[in-house]
């Protein structure tokens, strides 16, 4: 068996107890605000230990007891770790006999990313991109950089939540979604001119939700619907599975082709206009005031119904047009989330629509996925109503402002031509230097190389090759990507 024994030289900020036969060292930080707790030191110093072979399997680790009496820790923390280390299968508890060091599986590398032969599409995008790790730099992605989002106090929400919410874990969240974060959502959106209240907003699980949820009450096969050329992706592929008859109409720097708009609307009548407002993806435009007046007359004349996707609100300015404000909520159903702002991992969106709208889409939430989480909508709640959330979203834009400039002139330099220069939001829209035809093989050779671009084909039903590609302006601005593209 191991025996420890204390070293007569102290670690930095804290003891280093030995393990004699195998000169192991586990270093012990008891300061006030260290980094992890003293389970976890414990747990990482044997984890690695045992990854480097230093302690080998089969052998017999000291007992709980012996433990905390050489580390002048309590029993409970020692015990705390070793189940810990049990749960990781990293030592086995063994009755009667103590706790040996488990036989150890070797690990295998992990997996290139896998692209198949004809090259990056859309479906490979929804289906591998996201829980790959290869592509360092995500020139294409959706998101904000986790450094980026530090302002949020999620610590302090999370820990708030575990003190208050002890009585509630055996049960569901409310079908409706958590009631102060839906009076919170109706009060933000009345800040913006919407006649919202309570009874206005639904949550979902994020705004992928949201959508599926608006389609599979507004559509059936063969209904017609418009949508925007270039569109987001993942509302083209959850309108094809849907089984409707798209029509599109180009986006401009200021919004919407309305004379396109005018003439489609006119010959097909189509059921729903689905469209952005603020800060589009993937060309990072807005609409402006006066566009946005003809889009809602065109849509009175006509009775067609505005789906306005507005996820990234909490990025514009304040003074961007929002159609819901315009025209209320009837003639449009409002979608917002924050995975923008906040964190994509909490999965936290909404509905601002009329009560009869909301009532069927609630009953569509709970078939088709029952309730969405309180524990997360709890915590959004929390952080929006904390006075540092403002300040947060302030230096999010004076940050994206300053970021588009410097890669606006990067890309520019280049040769990448920019649709529209947006100065705020995640994206810029460029077309590349290159045949079109070559976008799918410069998409893949840039993957190679650990570059995660955005092609233009992702964000068209067509399908049709396009030297245009998304470039997220938070993840650009990285040597090896710069030299990707001057080799082009």
């Amino acid at each position: 068996m191991l025996e420890p024994r204390r070293c007569a030289q102290a670690m930095a900020g804290g003891d280093a107890v030995e393990l004699s036969d195998h000169g192991l060292k586990l270093s012990i930080d008891r300061r006030k605000g260290r980094a992890s707790s003293l389970v976890s030191q414990l747990v990482d110093g044997i984890a690695e230990a045992i990854g480097q072979r230093r302690i080998l399997s089969g052998e017999k680790l000291p007992s709980v007891r012996q433990m905390a009496m050489h580390l002048q820790l309590s029993t409970f923390t020692i015990a705390q770790a070793y189940q810990r280390l049990v749960s990781l299968g990293m030592i086995a508890s063994r009755p009667g006999a103590g706790f040996i060091v488990a036989s150890q599986v070797t690990m295998e590398p992990a997996p290139q990313l896998r692209v198949p032969p004809s090259g990056p599409n859309d479906a490979w995008l929804l289906s591998e991109v996201f829980s790959d790790q290869t592509a360092s730099i995500k020139a294409g992605c959706g998101w904000l950089p986790s450094g980026w989002l530090d302002g949020i106090e999620f610590g302090r929400a999370l820990r708030s939540l575990s003190r208050t919410m002890k009585s509630q874990v055996g049960g569901y969240g409310q079908p409706f979604g958590d009631a102060s974060l839906r009076s919170r959502v109706a009060f933000e959106l009345a800040r913006f001119g919407v006649p919202a209240d309570i009874n206005s907003v639904l949550i979902t699980q994020g705004a992928t939700q949201a959508i599926d949820l608006v389609i599979r009450f507004l559509l059936k096969p063969g209904d017609v619907v418009v949508v925007e050329d270039p569109c987001y992706c993942n509302l083209l592929e959850r309108l094809k599975l849907a089984r409707v008859q798209l029509l599109f109409v180009p986006r401009t720097p200021a919004g919407l082709d309305t004379d396109v708009l005018e003439a489609l609307v006119q010959k097909h009548k189509p059921k729903a206009l689905f469209v952005s407002s603020a800060l589009h993806n993937p060309t990072g435009t807005s609409i402006t005031l006066p566009m946005a007046y003809k889009v809602l007359q065109i849509a009175q004349r006509t009775q067609m119904l505005i789906v306005e996707n507005d996820v990234s609100r909490g990025l514009a300015p304040p003074d961007t047009p929002m159609l819901a404000a315009m025209a209320g909520l009837g003639p449009v159903i409002h979608i917002g989330g924050f995975s923008k702002t906040i964190s994509p991992l909490l999965r936290v969106g909404f509905i601002a629509a009329d009560a009869a709208t909301l009532e069927a889409l609630v009953h569509l939430k709970m078939v088709t996925g029952l309730t969405s989480s309180a524990v997360t909508e709890k915590a959004v709640h929390q952080i929006l109503v904390d006075s540092a959330y403002r300040q947060h979203l302030e230096r999010l834009r004076h940050r994206l402002a300053d970021v588009h400039t410097q890669i606006e002139r990067k890309l520019c330099a280049a040769g990448v031509e920019l649709f529209h220069r947006p100065r705020g939001g995640l994206f810029l829209w460029g077309r590349l230097p290159i045949d079109p035809a070559e976008a799918r093989e410069v998409t893949a050779r840039a993957l190679r190389q650990g570059i995660w671009l955005a092609p233009g084909m992702y964000f068209s039903a067509s399908d049709t090759a396009s030297a245009w590609f998304r470039f997220n302006v938070a993840y650009c601005d990285t040597d090896r990507f710069w030299q990707f593209l001057s080799a082009l």
